[in-house]
């Protein structure tokens, strides 16, 4: 928990149930270097960076952005190659892994599975990325995170609750939705609009993931509604499905959290059906599910800051019952996403836990001989908000 800009309090809660508050020193540039370290792990190469019109320069021996190409004065040097970008990362992810892993190591060492609840800046942190013991974490634990110790004891009893289901079916899958490529719309009720592009990738996703089941029902490009959504849900349809996929626009809004939503189509709506299903709507849903997996979503760069908006939603679909959510820190290249969400299918399709399945796809795809693959740009945008 950050306590002021100068120190951190990191609590450690054991199995055992012992209880350890322990204070880590920081300074100002850490919390900065959290938000740095986020932008630098959503570009996969140099060739995205510059795409955001971002370029990467050495001024005074020290890694920056700008937006220009042109040399301004004698201390800059520009530096705008996937080398530097790559070392501009890793110099960040050492000094950050400086200030916490010893402190982690030393309490939480022995543990193969760490459950961590991060607090204002270090929402944007993706530990699995961070060194540990000359490795990334990833390498050697499972990760996963929740947004306070009271949803985790939330998400405790929903996974007793839903163990003792029998479950009819496995898979409810909606995507592929249609989105008008960039008609403006406005969210109910919050006098705030945005415009959305179809996500041709998502199409692919569906399949993929949709040949792993039989027990399905799939909902794609006009079906990929918010009123069928609804009607599922009235129905007690929707509380029958292990999995819910979602490959689909995400909005998360840290100034307004309650209008933080999951974008479905923008067209085929009515007055009570626009598209954004809001964490306020999804706290009325009646589920029943071990999985919520949101892929495709877009955090929107750059106006994300403290991490509310994101801890909104999974903690919207707990308390309507699910037990686990994935989502994504960024936007990750579409062909990617599917071949990611489809491996973590797989593999739950074969019985693995939510955990694992998702920690054990982050480790193979560092293994993959695609360098985009490899890159944390793709695997470490995945968090798992669950036990």
């Amino acid at each position: 928990m950050k306590t002021s800009d100068d120190s951190l309090l990191v609590t450690f809660l054991r199995n055992e149930g012992d209880v350890q508050a322990v204070n880590v020193p920081v300074d100002k540039k850490f919390f900065d270097d959290c938000q740095l370290y986020h932008e630098l792990n959503s570009y996969s190469d140099i060739k995205s960076l510059n795409y955001h019109e971002k370029f990467l320069w050495k001024i005074k021996g020290e890694y920056q952005f700008t937006t220009s190409r042109e040399k301004t004065s004698p201390d800059e040097v520009f530096k705008n190659d996937d080398e530097n970008l790559n070392a501009f990362r890793q110099e960040i992810s050492a000094e950050l892994s400086a200030k916490l892993m010893p402190t982690l190591e030393k309490f939480a060492g022995n543990s193969k599975h760490w459950i961590i609840s991060p607090d204002a800046e270090l929402n944007l942190l993706p530990f699995e990325t961070l060194k540990y013991r000359d490795k990334l974490l990833i390498e050697s634990k499972d990760v996963s995170y929740v947004p306070s110790l009271a949803v985790m004891n939330l998400m405790r009893n929903r996974e007793r609750k839903n163990s003792y289901l029998g479950r009819e079916k496995e898979l409810f899958a909606m995507g592929d939705a249609i989105y008008g490529n960039g008609s403006p719309t406005e969210v109910r009720g919050s006098q705030l609009r945005f415009k959305f592009g179809d996500l041709e990738g998502t199409a692919q996703e569906l399949d993929k993931v949709s040949q792993l089941f039989e027990r399905k029902a799939i909902f794609s490009r006009e079906q990929a509604t918010e009123k069928n959504l609804r009607e599922m849900n009235a129905s007690g349809e929707l509380s029958r499905y292990k999995y819910l996929l979602f490959a689909a626009h995400g909005i998360f809004i840290p100034e307004k959290p309650q209008y933080s939503s999951i974008v479905l189509s923008q067209q085929f709506n009515d007055e009570d059906n626009d598209g954004y299903v809001t964490v306020g709507e999804w706290m009325g849903y009646d589920l029943r599910s071990n999985l919520i997996y949101l892929s495709a979503c877009e955090s929107g760069r750059g106006g994300y800051q403290a991490g509310e908006g994101i801890v909104g939603i999974p903690y919207a679909l707990t308390v309507a019952g699910n037990k686990d959510t994935v989502m994504s820190l960024w936007k990750v290249n579409d062909t990617a996403t599917a071949e990611f969400t489809s491996a973590v299918f797989e593999k739950l399709s074969r019985g693995e836990t939510e955990v694992s399945a998702l920690n054990e796809t982050k480790r193979e795809f560092l293994k993959q001989d695609n360098p985009l693959y490899r890159s944390p740009s793709v695997w470490a945008a995945f968090l798992l908000y669950g036990i």
